[in-house]
């Protein structure tokens, strides 16, 4: 038994709890609001983030919801 097949992942999700504060991020990342007009101020690094996918689950959730095919005149880049 798979964990996909134990929890059904097209459930609804539980509401987010907002009467907790978010956890601060370091101060590193945290942006200056009085400096950052300054010529000198140094803004913080982006932060990125997404799912975690592979072609697999792409391919799979194309066939599983009988998604039309791509367009024909799309390029395509192989490696």
């Amino acid at each position: 038994m798979t964990a996909t097949s134990e929890v059904d992942i097209y459930e609804p999700c539980s509401p987010i709890d907002f009467s907790q504060a978010p956890p601060e991020l370091p101060i590193e990342y945290q942006l200056d609001l009085k400096r950052r007009t300054d010529s000198d101020y140094k803004k913080p690094p982006q932060l990125f983030y997404g799912f975690g996918l592979n072609i697999q689950h792409v391919l799979e959730y194309h066939r599983d919801h009988q998604l039309p095919p791509p367009p024909s005149d799309i390029q395509r880049n192989r490696a």
